[in-house]
């Protein structure tokens, strides 16, 4: 009788729902600035889920669904990304959905993913892999979309020459890459629609820039009377960018954008109060420096003091986590 007891008992706990988030992710290459306090975030999240017993589905106040993680690194190295999507495809249980961490790689699996029936939800938000919607999704604007709005943004708001019947020039410092050119071609598209900008240079740096590299881009910027200066990369080229405008004394004359993963929280204590001064970031998250009473905040904070008890957090890329885990 007691084993007979001892079997249901098994059987009825290995027998509970649950759903496994898989994750892709870039912890040793050119993503870990942003990738690392991400994953802190969603790992921290999870971790409360866990406390909970799992998430409740049915709006009953219990438990019903335990969540699993399964992950893999691949260093911004192809090969071990592909070799990771294999293992999971042909794993158990089969994914449904994926996180994906580059948009080179996202835009690489989008025949892929409609090919094995997998959905991928990422952070590469180029419009190439995002439309036509499907298989590839994300929560917030495209880099396109988010580039093009800022720009019309500061161009309407706050730009000096603003209603003087000029068009402001805009120009590209990024990445050679799918991720870093991702704003190019919709930014141009969209200043031509509106007439308020136009992009009069494409110039491309390594994804560590030095000071030397940076200067003689800014030097040939400042010729060609640029007012705006768009980077789609991650947090470090910005900064370097934001020191030569300031050492070239050109911060009067130009502003320095960036997309969501060059937040300006991470540049501050990289360059810095006086060199961070007038750089802008749009974001689609809550700023916790910035807005600490915010419930979302509030619970960021909850999380990291409980589970991870560390002193710079949460940071903008913390929430970002949080947000991709509950999403």
């Amino acid at each position: 009788v007691f084993v007979f007891l001892h079997v249901l008992i098994t059987d009825s706990v290995a027998a509970k729902p649950f759903i496994t988030i898989h994750n892709i992710i870039d912890l040793t290459g050119a993503y870990a600035p942003i990738a690392i306090p991400s994953e802190k975030g969603g790992k921290d999240y999870l971790s409360w889920i866990a406390d909970q017993g799992g998430l409740d589905v049915d709006g009953d106040g219990k438990p019903d669904v335990e969540v699993k993680y399964a992950w893999a690194e691949f260093g911004n190295v192809d090969a071990r990304f592909v070799s990771a999507y294999k293992r999971f495809r042909m794993g158990k249980p089969r994914p449904t959905i994926i996180e994906m961490w580059s948009s080179p790689n996202q835009e690489m699996m989008k025949p892929v993913l409609e090919r094995d029936k997998i959905v991928c939800y990422g952070i590469g938000f180029s419009d190439r892999q995002l439309y036509p919607p499907a298989w590839n999704y994300m929560d917030c604007w495209s880099y396109g979309e988010s580039a093009a709005g800022a720009i019309e943004y500061y161009v309407d708001r706050l730009w000096p020459e603003r209603g003087k019947g000029v068009k402001a020039r805009v120009a590209h410092l990024t990445w050679d890459s799918a991720y870093g050119r991702a704003a190019n071609e919709p930014t141009k598209r969209h200043g031509e629609k509106t007439g308020k900008y136009e992009v009069v240079a494409e110039r491309f740096c390594t994804m560590m820039p030095t000071d030397p590299e940076v200067m003689g881009f800014l030097s040939d910027f400042d010729k060609r009377d640029v007012d705006v200066i768009w980077s789609n990369s991650i947090v470090q080229t910005p900064a370097v960018i934001m020191k030569g405008i300031h050492k070239l004394e050109l911060d009067k004359k130009m502003v320095l954008m960036a997309n969501l993963w060059a937040p300006a929280d991470q540049l501050l204590e990289i360059v810095g109060p006086s060199a961070a001064e007038g750089y802008m970031c749009p974001q689609p998250v809550f700023i916790p420096s910035a807005e600490p009473e915010v419930p979302g905040v509030k619970f960021a904070k909850m999380l990291n003091d409980k589970y991870r008890k560390e002193a710079g957090l949460p940071n903008i890329q913390y929430m970002r986590g949080i947000r991709m885990k509950a999403n």
